[in-house]
């Protein structure tokens, strides 16, 4: 009995931390706006970043990271997003990772869209890095590159 209410206990903090971590990246980023074509992808160890060329954006530039909660670079016209851990077994991961284009926050929605030809996915805005670490975030794409 004392082992099940100490489990309980846990998995509340666990949750309450792990909540208040998220309001405070949506605070942070709750009015970041952009959208743009995917035009590079990164993945190592099983996480993955996406650079986007920006079309539209409320933005020129932002660089945060926190390790293990968000990130998000915009520089030079282009967004890096990460998109976090990917199984490409699973249809989500695969529309994200594959995705040709993306529209984060349009009109405060808290909300990304991974567009892939007729797919669309909807999920909650996360700039979770996953295993990513600052090094692998600071990767430099050059917009020129892709012109």
């Amino acid at each position: 009995m004392i082992c099940i209410i100490c489990s309980a206990i846990s998995a509340y903090k666990w949750y309450k931390s792990t909540s208040e971590e998220y309001n405070e990246v949506l605070d942070k980023y709750r009015n970041i706006y952009f959208e743009g074509e995917v035009i590079s992808s990164y993945t190592k160890r099983n996480s993955s970043l996406l650079y986007i060329r920006i079309d539209s954006a409320n933005i020129d530039y932002h660089y945060s990271y926190k390790r293990g909660t968000a990130a998000l670079r915009i520089k030079d016209g282009i967004a890096t997003l990460p998109i976090g851990m990917i199984d490409l077994n699973n249809v989500a991961d695969s529309i994200k990772v594959n995705a040709d284009y993306v529209i984060v926050n349009k009109n405060n929605s808290s909300m990304i869209n991974y567009i892939t030809g007729n797919d669309t996915l909807t999920l909650p805005l996360s700039f979770w890095p996953g295993k990513l670490n600052v090094l692998d975030f600071s990767e430099t794409i050059r917009p020129e590159d892709y012109l």
